[in-house]
């Protein structure tokens, strides 16, 4: 995606260029997605520049492009928009999710990996989704962290999303099962075979909830894993007859794209 380079934060290119990265920094309007397809091949040095001149949604974007083309990017540049995502793991080791579910979402440090951040391997977004799991006393925070696993794009999240798949909250069993579909961009489904997520995600077609034996019906779908579905469609009683219609329309490749987390994000 794009290319980097370990260059001056400056901006270079012709007129045209610099009239992009004019409109970012002045906050002109412009739809996200037709910024994002301006923004993507931009050099780093000049996603950098944007990032610490440009309006917010400018820098967010540049942030997002620039942790996604490099998960292992040295997350120092955040310091001079965003200071408090460098502390984040030290933040989760010493607030409570309840704590944190109280003074609202928008507070927690699981809002800080908005943006790419989540990519960003030296942050440990992995580690720090599974400590915010672990912490039963929140239903609010424990259902974001198990869909920030699936944008961490880090097969090492797969552990985590199995010990989540059977969380007594059915938001964070449905927010699991996503986010195990969205990493087989990762390659997920080469690994799902032999894996605990997978017996977690079958256990996930016979919830309770509607919306969770869906979502696993479609991360398993998804990898091209129908087996299960079968199994689970036999095992189903005729009269369940909207429990046979989730899985048929699974099995019939109806499975809707994953929301985007940002525009120029390619998970589906």
């Amino acid at each position: 995606m794009g290319r980097q380079d370990a260059g001056s934060p400056e901006p270079t290119g012709d007129e045209s260029d610099v009239e992009v990265l004019i409109e970012v920094i002045v906050g002109l309007k412009r739809d996200d997605r037709q910024l994002t397809k301006l923004l993507i091949p931009r050099s780093d040095s000049e996603l950098i520049y944007i990032f610490e001149h440009g309006t917010e949604r400018g820098a967010e974007l540049a942030s997002t492009i620039l942790a996604v083309r490099n998960p292992d990017r040295d997350p120092a540049y955040l310091a001079t928009r965003f200071p408090a995502v460098l502390d984040v793991a030290s933040q989760v080791g010493t607030w409570s999710t309840s704590r944190m579910g109280f003074f609202g979402a928008d507070d927690s440090p699981l809002m800080l990996f908005n943006c790419g951040f989540a990519r960003l391997r030296q942050l440990d977004p992995v580690g720090i989704c599974t400590r915010l799991l672990d912490d039963k006393s929140s239903t609010l925070i424990r259902p974001l962290a198990a869909s920030v696993l699936g944008e961490t794009s880090d097969l090492l999240a797969l552990h985590p999303l199995a010990d989540a798949l059977r969380d007594p909250h059915r938001g964070v069993r449905r927010s699991a099962a996503d986010s195990v579909r969205r990493l087989r961009h990762a390659g997920a489904g080469a690994v799902l075979a032999g894996h605990p997520v997978r017996p977690r995600l079958v256990e996930c077609l016979h919830d309770r909830w509607g919306s969770v034996r869906v979502a696993a019906a479609r991360a398993l779908g998804s990898m091209n894993d129908v087996g299960p579905l079968y199994e689970a469609k036999a095992r189903t009683p005729f009269w369940r007859w909207g429990r046979r219609h989730e899985l048929n329309t699974v099995l019939n490749g109806v499975i809707p794209p994953l929301h985007k987390t940002w525009p120029g994000d390619e998970t589906t």
